[in-house]
């Protein structure tokens, strides 16, 4: 309806949305091979995260899923084609290593790692998620990028509520409609519909990797509300982790040409220095 403010027709708008699923008209078939198994890796990446939640707080999570960079960066390798630049798997390095410090402050072998693991577990396959949606809609228009949401979203309404259907009757989750948080309950849906639309519509248009940036700006946020509300404070280890992540994604978010050309300048510098 957007688009049609800017000249597009409806007809127009469908056609061009269609062109993700490799076609001018709508398939159902197509939909599923392309795009169904993308939602089910969404709905994996969702639940990892909010079930690390169970475990340990929002700060160390979110600070545990910033690492998503570092995977999109290795599978870019792979399966976008993305060149190799050392500086950037040095990034990677840096950013395991902090997870490993907040795992190691949480203590190895502890019920609370138990989140750190599922952390990890979220920030792989949203990596996976932002790259295969990358490599489908590669460098896609904000209408196919809606388009693609759009389906996303039906096939998500058309098929994961049938768990709930089959958990609470057998017992195996309890919602009573009188208790149940319903206000964090639908702030939760629109900020994650939010964050779905954003992500979508930035990976058509930009990189996977800079859609990375969100929880990697969350972490203080985060670290506010924890030390205000719960009371949990970060330690040193969890501190020198955080950085550690933090500093690997800022240099994976770094242009290329930049890097390269950083690269060029340091590897002259040091033969200078050896011919001297």
């Amino acid at each position: 309806t957007v688009m049609t403010f800017f000249g597009h027709s409806y007809r127009e708008t469908y056609r061009e949305g269609c062109k993700i699923l490799g076609k001018t008209e709508f398939s159902a078939k197509n939909a599923i091979k392309r795009i169904f198994p993308l939602t089910t890796i969404a709905l994996a990446a969702t639940y990892f995260n909010f079930y690390a939640l169970s475990f340990t707080s929002a700060t160390n999570v979110t600070a545990v899923t910033s690492t998503s960079a570092a995977f999109v960066y290795v599978m870019s390798l792979i399966w976008l084609k993305e060149p190799f630049i050392a500086i950037r798997m040095l990034a990677v390095c840096i950013s395991i290593a902090g997870v490993i410090l907040i795992g190691y402050s949480e203590g190895f072998g502890s019920f609370r790692v138990i989140g750190i693991l599922l952390a990890v577990a979220s920030a792989i396959c949203s990596a996976l998620y932002r790259v295969f949606t990358k490599r489908l809609i590669g460098q896609g228009s904000v209408i196919q990028a809606s388009f693609f949401t759009c389906v996303l979203g039906l096939q998500t309404f058309l098929v994961y509520w049938i768990p709930t259907a089959v958990l609470v009757p057998s017992n195996v989750e309890v919602i009573e409609p009188t208790t149940f948080p319903w206000t964090a309950f639908l702030l939760t849906g629109l900020a994650g519909f939010g964050f779905s639309t954003l992500m979508c519509v930035g990976i058509a248009v930009t990189y996977p990797i800079y859609m990375s940036m969100g929880p990697l700006l969350a972490i203080p946020i985060n670290a506010l509300i924890d030390a205000y509300i719960e009371d949990i404070f970060f330690d040193m280890l969890k501190i020198l982790g955080t950085l550690a992540i933090s500093m690997g994604f800022l240099i994976l978010t770094v242009p290329v040409p930049i890097i390269l050309s950083f690269s060029l300048k340091f590897r002259l510098l040091i033969a200078n220095c050896f011919r001297d």
